[in-house]
């Protein structure tokens, strides 16, 4: 595996387990269990890089899932994708997000498929800089949203 692979990869596995562990932590009903085991074994999949090509084209088509799904929610509603105890997201950042996710995934199927026989040179900090790409789609909505919704210079 390569370093490009071995960063999208680390970094779909990052949101997916911080998707599902955020679930974990709430109330959760059997279909969010399902999903839930569903995004771990994704995840595992996803640095185990068992079955690079087919666990590349499970993350694109869960992506596109979650990214149809944010575009057909109702404007007002707002997300627990990442469980009931973190911050809800609203449509607009659900949209950012797997659209990311989407991306990342998609690029991951392309390099899969064209193949990249080369060795990892730095695992080390290619599997640090997915995760850290993986921190970003997660809270960067979540950013966005709060920096939009406050005023500079209003005190409360």
């Amino acid at each position: 595996m390569g370093d490009v692979e071995l960063v999208l990869s680390w970094c779909i596995a990052g949101v997916l387990g911080s998707a599902g562990a955020g679930k974990l932590a709430g109330r959760t009903t059997r279909f969010d269990a399902l999903v839930i085991a569903a995004e771990f074994a994704l995840a595992v999949l996803l640095i185990g890089h068992v079955t690079p090509r087919v666990t590349a084209a499970a993350a694109a088509i869960a992506s596109g899932g979650y990214l149809v799904y944010a575009i057909t929610r109702h404007a007002g509603e707002r997300c627990t994708c990442f469980g009931s105890r973190l911050p809800r997201s609203g449509r607009m950042a659900q949209i950012v997000r797997n659209a990311l996710l989407a991306l990342v995934a998609v690029l991951l199927l392309f390099v899969t498929t064209v193949g990249q026989d080369a060795r990892s040179i730095f695992p080390v900090i290619a599997s640090t800089a997915g995760f850290g790409l993986a921190g970003l789609i997660v809270v960067g909505p979540w950013l966005g949203e709060w920096a939009l919704s406050t005023s500079p210079g209003v005190q409360e």
